[in-house]
């Protein structure tokens, strides 16, 4: 019999099964789905080729012809034959797209838009371009087919755990606090440009599967034991994280053994560090940020995290690092200042851990180049932030390459347009640092624009969502007014956004004004009626 892989669990699925047997994940039915080169959003949006697939809906990259044909990803709810399941099932898929569109994270996918087109309820989201973590390890392929596979670096893996747990830190101190509930390899997206790793599908929050017997939700072998009884906390996402770290460093799936994990003490110290967030009550185990204190305490130590393995026999002894080579932390041969500036590039945080510590050395030891010594030394010296500083480090090390490309920096859109403003309008502006190198950035503004914040940092592959508000109280009714907001860095304009308003006639039941004015309307009718009152009883 045909088999294909459960989009939850990536265990194989009888092709005639609506259910997988592992995970419980209900299948939806395989109907009315978009078809390439199909346009929505009155030609807004085109559909350019399916994604994927999983639960109550389908994932399609397209291109967004009102950002310069931006590719994006469209998910899609796909109708249910339940009325009553159909109702739930697309409250459940908007509330996704609410609380996505109000985090600021900069490894979240952001949220542009969302529409209804037929039978679909659509929400478009930025679209990351990479893969997920899974694909590097043992798994399933969509006809059943196992893949092997082999676990990730120790370092690679702690390097993800931290910058994973500041990203659970961030969504812990939302109100009310936000839990993903689905922490796994599969969810966990490698940005192909700028090495970022991303956590994508919030379709857990707060949710649970459409037509399952129980109420619980997330991925056996992930999910912490209070999930399955509907009491997810903070805390049961850092219990997912390690779980999922241990996945990464061993290739052992979890789904194999739920709450088990044989391979823990073969990781040696990291094991140790992720035993204690995998304990079964949750009230024992770490925040994120215990968990990672713990595995930020062994990756600035590399030889403290290294796993538990047979001695080897012993070898005739060799320098550490061979002259005309710098060994990076996670293990990586550079034998030129241009590898370096490379592998400073796909590793920025672990780099600047590197310089601060022992970097210059290294360099001087294994180069013996008094020219590239000295200009090091005068990067180092550069005022600013830590960023600044990396970069100014990595142009030393490659003035021909690295330092002489031109900072660029992209925006969604080409113009700004308010249209008709009474009073108060608000636009939102998105810049992305595309190119190579560190950007501190300036937003220059014409008097009627008012931004949220007038700088920015922008690290390679980082971007920043500026509030920009208008404001036309003071000018004249019809008055048209083509303006522009300048992105100035370094005293050199890299970005000119035109601006165009026309001036129109405020109402006093639009815009900030009109909860003074309900108030004043709602104030004068209960005068009028004491009035009214005093007149009957005094005569």
């Amino acid at each position: 019999m045909a088999t294909t892989a459960c989009p939850s669990c990536a265990k194989p699925v009888s092709a005639g099964d609506s259910t997988c047997l592992n995970c419980g994940l209900l299948f939806a039915p395989a109907r009315a789905t978009l078809t390439s080169g199909q346009s929505l959003a009155g030609g807004r949006f085109s559909v350019l080729r399916p994604l994927g697939r999983g639960g109550m809906g389908a994932l399609y990259l397209a291109s967004d012809h009102s950002a310069f044909d931006r590719p994006v990803v469209i998910k899609a709810l796909l109708p249910l034959d339940d009325p009553a399941d159909e109702v739930e099932s697309r409250e459940q898929f908007l509330s996704e797209a609410r609380m996505l569109a109000r985090l600021k994270y900069p490894t979240i996918p952001q949220i542009f838009a969302h529409f209804s087109e037929g039978p679909h309820t659509c929400i478009v989201m930025e679209y990351i371009e990479g893969r997920d973590l899974l694909s590097g390890l043992t798994h399933y392929a969509a006809d059943g087919t196992q893949i092997p596979g082999h676990a990730y670096p120790q370092a690679e893996v702690m390097r993800w755990g931290i910058d994973l747990c500041r990203l659970l830190e961030y969504l812990a101190r939302q109100q009310p606090p936000i839990m993903h509930q689905d922490i796994k390899p599969a969810n966990l997206m490698l940005d192909h440009h700028s090495a970022d790793l991303f956590l994508v599908d919030f379709g857990a929050v707060r949710s649970h599967r459409l037509g399952a017997v129980r109420t619980a939700f997330g991925t056996p072998g992930y999910a912490p034991p209070e999930q399955y009884q509907g009491r997810g906390e903070p805390r049961s996402d850092v219990y997912a994280l390690a779980a999922t770290l241990y996945h990464l460093a061993t290739d052992d799936d979890p789904a194999n053994q739920p709450f088990v994990f044989p391979q823990l003490d073969q990781l040696g110290p990291l094991g140790a560090a992720l035993r204690p967030a995998l304990r079964r009550n949750p009230a024992d185990r770490p925040d994120a940020a215990g968990l990672r204190a713990a595995l930020e305490a062994l990756h600035s130590n590399p030889a403290q995290s290294a796993p538990l393995k047979p001695s080897p026999p012993p070898a005739p002894a060799a320098p550490i690092t061979p002259r005309g080579m710098v060994v990076a932390g996670d293990g990586s041969a550079l034998r030129s200042p241009r590898e370096l500036v490379t592998w400073g590039e796909q590793h920025w945080e672990a780099f600047g851990r590197w310089l601060a510590a022992e970097l210059p050395t290294a360099i001087t030891q294994a180069w013996a180049d008094p020219q590239l010594d000295q200009r090091v030394q005068t990067a180092m010296s550069t005022p600013g932030s830590r960023d600044a500083w990396i970069d100014a480090v990595l142009a030393a090390c490659d003035p021909r390459g690295f330092g002489a490309a031109l900072p660029q920096l992209d925006a969604d859109t080409r113009r700004l347009s308010y249209g008709a403003v009474a009073g108060h309008e608000r636009r939102w502006l998105i810049l992305r640092n595309s190119g190579r190198r560190y950007i501190e950035g300036e937003i220059r503004l014409p008097a009627i624009l008012i931004a949220d914040q007038s700088r920015f940092r922008l690290s390679p592959g980082e971007h920043v969502v500026l509030t920009i508000d208008a404001l036309t109280d003071h000018l004249p009714v019809g008055r048209q007014l083509s303006e522009e907001v300048a992105i100035v860095t370094a005293g050199r304009v890299l970005l000119r956004i035109p601006v165009t308003l026309e001036v129109a006639q405020p109402s006093i039941l639009s815009g900030p004004l009109r909860g003074n004015a309900l108030w004043i309307i709602g104030m004068a009718s209960l005068a009028v009626i004491a009035i009214a009152l005093f007149i009957v009883f005094a005569s």
